[in-house]
């Protein structure tokens, strides 16, 4: 057994000897690009012309694969009875392909290398990976599950023939998601903030909070809070559900939820303050939120910026109505959203976040939930609601 990694070498060498070498070759990857095929194409055309069978099966989710290297093998492929080209399921229901699998034959000498590296430049030269090869036999039990499983990858229940209508058919996706494949960033761009500095003072005006409440009546407070967010929910389970929902058994409703009676509810100026409005809107209202509670454990792009389409439609209601109804539904995962919080960011930490709510888009507010995600662990705490009892009260204390 052996190991390979692309520090200490490359994937490339070990593969373009393997292939050269084989009877069968049988090369499943979540990911091939012609950047990777490029450096074996050499080998692939030397192994067909001496009669090696060659069988690959490669993904498609994400759309990055390219459809120009598969249209490669493929034409490569064609005529040779003894190779295929497969391309794996990927419909909704279809679980994410995701394998770095190469097995080779020679005889009933057999070699296996699986771990990281997919079929493209980065995975077999540049990019940091590793995998393991394993040198066996036909008659040797891990060669017989690995070729099974193979076996398994290239039946029509996992894979469908890859010829020009489905490569054809693949390039539409792959042509669409183009784009936004591009605007991913493998790293974050530069922080324009200090973040030492900008926790170090959102913890000094917290802890002057503190200090005026006494530290057990906070942790008493967040215990309420939390408790009371789950009294919240069921509020809001209560006018999604309803039936026949009525204007003058919806204003009851809306008013227990923004009272502020209780130390943990929905409380600010701004929810209180046009609420009247909403009450004519309560149908619009109670979509939204039917909406988040059947909808919250999409990505949160799409909610926020599904949620933001629909608050839109409610009078009165904003991106604030929005983020307390995906908090309480999800507080390990969305941030509230409204003035108070946002000049926290800005003012005591520096933090430079869009300061109107109202516009956020989809990507500012997925960037704004991660910010958040970072204080709570910053500060070890248990989910967003308690980030928001941080940032509000620090800038109590600040402002």
């Amino acid at each position: 057994m052996n190991f390979i990694s692309n520090i200490s070498a490359t994937h490339k060498g070990p593969l373009i000897k393997l292939i050269a070498d084989a009877d069968e070759v049988c090369i499943a990857v979540a990911f091939l690009k012609q950047s990777g095929l490029k450096s074996q194409l050499p080998a692939f055309i030397k192994a067909i012309a001496s009669g090696t069978s060659i069988q690959v099966v490669a993904g498609r989710h994400y759309a990055l694969t390219e459809p120009a290297a598969l249209t490669d093998l493929y034409k490569l492929f064609q005529g040779k009875a003894n190779s295929r080209l497969r391309l794996a399921n990927y419909a909704g229901k279809d679980p994410v392909f995701h394998p770095k699998l190469y097995l080779f034959r020679k005889g009933t000498k057999c070699t296996i290398i699986s771990g990281s590296a997919n079929m493209t430049r980065g995975g077999l030269e540049d990019n940091i990976e590793c995998s393991v090869m394993l040198e066996c036999n036909t008659n040797d039990q891990i060669w017989q599950d690995g070729y099974a499983f193979f076996a398994e990858l290239m039946s029509d229940k996992r894979s469908e023939k890859g010829d020009d209508a489905a490569i054809g058919e693949y390039a539409k996706f792959y042509h669409l998601q183009k784009k936004r494949n591009r605007s991913v960033k493998p790293v974050p761009d530069e922080l324009e903030y200090d973040r030492k500095e900008a926790y170090r003072l959102l913890r000094h005006y917290y802890n002057l909070h503190e200090e005026e409440e006494g530290r057990n009546n906070v942790s008493s407070y967040m215990a309420v809070k939390n408790n009371s967010y789950v009294h919240s929910k069921r509020l809001l389970n209560n006018i999604a559900n309803a039936q026949g929902l009525t204007k003058q058994t919806f204003i009851p409703m809306l008013e227990s939820l923004i009272s502020g009676r209780d130390p943990g509810r929905w409380y600010s100026h701004g929810l209180q303050r046009k609420k009247k409005k909403i009450f004519n809107d309560y149908r619009q209202f109670q979509r939204l939120v039917h909406y988040v509670k059947h909808n919250h454990h999409k990505p949160i792009n799409e909610v926020f910026s599904d949620g933001m389409s629909m608050v839109r439609n409610v009078n009165g209601a904003g991106a604030n109505y929005l983020g307390e109804i995906l908090m309480t539904y999800d507080p390990a995962r969305y941030a509230n959203l409204n003035n108070t919080l946002v000049k926290a960011l800005n003012d005591i930490c520096g933090i430079e976040v869009n300061k109107n709510p109202q516009s956020y888009t989809a990507d500012e507010y997925v960037a704004y939930c991660s910010l958040w995600q970072e204080i709570k662990r910053e500060f070890r705490l248990n989910n967003l609601l308690e980030v928001d009892y941080v940032l509000y009260n620090a800038y109590k204390m600040y402002n």
